[in-house]
């Protein structure tokens, strides 16, 4: 018996607003989102959106829920394609992040990243929406036993004058 694999090309679905789209529905992996939903969400038209989506679902990227009258969308994360997608969505977070941000996660991450399972960052950073004025919130994860360790960051800030704050991270076991 001859198995045949169906042909994956990218520049099926690499139009700009597909990849609005899968960038949308990947951030968001557990929601399902109507269409009306994803039209205001991504200022894209319906009609597009819809063809769109019939594209992503011929090859099982999206998955469609009907609840009476209304379809629900939402990404296909058990494809192989879409665990790709999601870290290359998740990197291009991580360049787009302000310098003066991102130097100082750097510094914060290349401290713990030997003694962590998980290291998330959200908030305001994370979502783009990040001011001179913002904090900087991270999760991090892991299964050791830290008794005793701690870390510390120095953050300087140049808006109107220097400003030093010296942040001392302790970690506690549970």
């Amino acid at each position: 018996m001859v198995l045949k694999r169906e042909q994956f090309n990218l520049e099926r679905i690499a139009t700009k607003n597909t990849i609005k789209i899968l960038r949308f529905l990947t951030s968001k992996p557990y929601l399902s989102f109507g269409l009306t939903e994803l039209s205001e969400d991504l200022k894209i038209s319906k009609s597009n959106i819809l063809r769109i989506l019939k594209v992503l679902r011929g090859y099982n990227l999206i998955v469609e829920q009907k609840t009476g009258k209304k379809k629900l969308f939402r990404i296909n994360s058990e494809m192989g394609i879409i665990k790709i997608l999601w870290n290359l969505f998740m990197s291009e977070r991580r360049y787009n992040l302000p310098t003066s941000f991102k130097n100082v996660i750097d510094l914060f991450y290349e401290q713990v990243k030997n003694d962590v399972e998980l290291f998330i960052l959200f908030g305001s950073v994370a979502q783009g929406l990040a001011t001179e004025e913002s904090d900087i919130d991270i999760c991090v994860v892991s299964e050791k036993n830290s008794v005793g360790i701690i870390f510390s960051l120095t953050i300087k800030s140049f808006s109107g004058g220097e400003k030093c704050k010296h942040i001392p991270i302790a970690r506690r076991p549970y």
